[in-house]
Order: C-alpha cells, then sequence, then structure tokens
C-alpha cells in the first residue's frame, strides 16, 4: 500500500491505484476448520489479469499496470518489483511481490532474482513511466541495487 501512495503522489498519472484490504480468517467449522484464508471485498465489474506473476509478462495493453510495477521496481532500487496486477479497473487484488531479501516473506509466488529478472527482460516502457521520468529498463543496470543477482540460473520453483 505504501509503494500504491507513493505512486498515487504523482500528478502526472492519469489513473490512481488501489488495493483491496485483505482480512485473514480461521475456518472454525465446516471441511476446512483448521485452516486459513483471506477475505477481501467483492469489486464488481469485469475482473482483469494485467501482468503474471511468472513470467512476468503484461497480459493486458493497460499502461498504468504496467508504470506501477516499473514504479515499485526502482522506488525499491531494484530489490523488489509489485506484480501479478489485476483486478477491476484499478482496483487491485492479490498481488504478488518479488524480492531479493530472503527474509521478507512474501509466499511461494516470491520467486526472488528469477522474478525481477522476469520483470527486467519482459517490461516495455509506456507513456506513463515517461511521465514519471522512470528510467527506462533498457538502461537499467541489471542487477539487485549494485549486487549481482545471485541464483539466477538456478532452476524455477514450480508455483501451484
Amino acid at each position: 500500500v505504501a509503494l500504491a501512495d507513493q505512486y498515487n503522489s504523482h500528478s502526472c498519472i492519469p489513473k490512481k491505484v488501489s488495493f483491496c484490504s485483505a482480512q485473514l480468517v480461521q475456518f472454525h467449522a465446516g471441511p476446512h476448520e483448521g485452516q486459513y484464508g483471506l477475505l477481501e471485498d467483492y469489486i464488481p465489474g469485469t475482473f482483469e489479469k494485467h501482468n503474471l506473476n511468472f513470467p512476468m509478462m503484461p497480459t493486458s495493453a493497460r499502461n498504468t499496470p504496467q508504470a506501477f510495477s516499473h514504479f515499485t521496481f526502482e522506488r525499491t532500487n531494484g530489490r523488489m518489483v509489485v506484480c501479478d496486477v489485476q483486478g477491476v479497473g484499478d482496483k487491485y487484488t492479490d498481488p504478488q511481490i518479488h524480492c531479493m531479501e530472503p527474509a521478507r516473506q512474501y509466499g511461494q509466488g516470491n520467486f526472488g532474482a528469477h522474478g525481477i529478472i522476469s520483470f527486467v527482460s519482459n517490461h516495455r516502457c509506456n507513456a506513463i513511466c515517461r511521465a514519471l521520468k522512470l528510467t527506462p529498463i533498457t538502461e537499467l543496470p541489471h542487477n539487485g541495487g549494485g549486487r549481482p543477482l545471485r541464483g539466477a540460473t538456478a532452476p524455477v520453483p514450480r508455483y501451484y
């Protein structure tokens, strides 16, 4: 949410982004008793997946979600990227974060260096990236904030 707030603070963006809040719940009865799940508000409208978790590729032609992912990458000095952007309009739900710091827990979909490299390899800057004066992907040092992306050639775990 902090990265979304920072993104939204720029007057040059045509649309602001927001994320659904999620509540962790534990089931106390029924077939899932004792298990945990996430509960989010219903978002009316047509649900669309804008970019993938891995490979980190755009799946829609919308500029805002792609620029938001680029913004998160640059704002964190290449240490993380928010991807798997999906939702209705610019109300997003269930994002994934790829992060270089293994101590941070972002779930099974956090592919660390693999996910970040996938983003850098597949992102194409758009008008919003340029308006935000983000560093063009082609000009970025393809490393994680000055340190080599270790393990980038190791097999990527399967995500189910």
